[in-house]
């Protein structure tokens, strides 16, 4: 269904191997650089949501206190950014009750999604996390919150969130994806592991 499609990882789980041509990175880059600061800071924490984000997910993470919080309300942004075409409103929402919009391009969510340091991301993508968690329970999501704990910095519940989503995905019979997930689960909890005995050792 639509929640599935929305929620699924799709290009969300390349974000942080920037791979496009310079030329093409450096276009986008003029494109942000145009861009009012509160606009481009929202537009770059749209992108840790994915390429599909609701308004009020993009409103906690803008309230994630990371520097002064800008006055402008979000749903103005929002507004600023579908009239330069950089956003698309979806008329129908994967999650009831939240407005839900789309990256006009991918690209542009990569390069945005650059902008934010390694630190920041991660903060956010918790953020993310515990939003989504909280809005959408139920194992269509669990291959996306394992990916925001994942970067995160949270291999416990990724771990978890991937198994649950291995799990939903052999029963929609997408036994590829299941096994893409249950492998980042099984090399998440080798590394919990791999640090535990390392810990121990060292307290010897």
């Amino acid at each position: 269904g639509h929640l599935v499609v929305a929620l699924g990882l799709r290009d969300e789980d390349r974000l942080g191997e920037l791979s496009l041509p310079p030329t093409i990175q450096g276009v986008i880059q003029a494109r942000l650089d145009r861009l009012p600061p509160d606009a481009r800071e929202a537009l770059a924490r749209a992108a840790v949501i994915g390429k599909t984000f609701w308004e009020s997910a993009l409103e906690r993470l803008r309230s994630t206190a990371i520097g002064p919080l800008s006055e402008v309300s979000t749903s103005e942004i929002l507004a600023q950014l579908r009239s330069r075409r950089l956003l698309h409103e979806r008329e129908a929402s994967g999650l009831p009750g939240e407005r839900e919009y789309v990256f006009a391009e991918s690209a542009l969510q990569e390069v945005a999604y650059e902008s934010l340091t390694l630190k920041t991301r991660r903060l956010l993508h918790l953020a993310a996390a515990e939003w989504l968690g909280a809005r959408a329970p139920g194992s269509t999501i669990s291959a996306q919150l394992a990916l925001h704990y994942d970067r995160g910095g949270d291999p416990g519940r990724a771990a978890l969130a991937y198994a649950r989503a291995a799990s939903h995905a052999t029963g929609l019979g997408g036994h590829d994806e299941a096994l893409r997930h249950l492998t980042r689960a099984r090399e998440l909890h080798d590394a919990s592991r791999g640090e535990e005995v390392e810990g121990s050792t060292s307290e010897r």
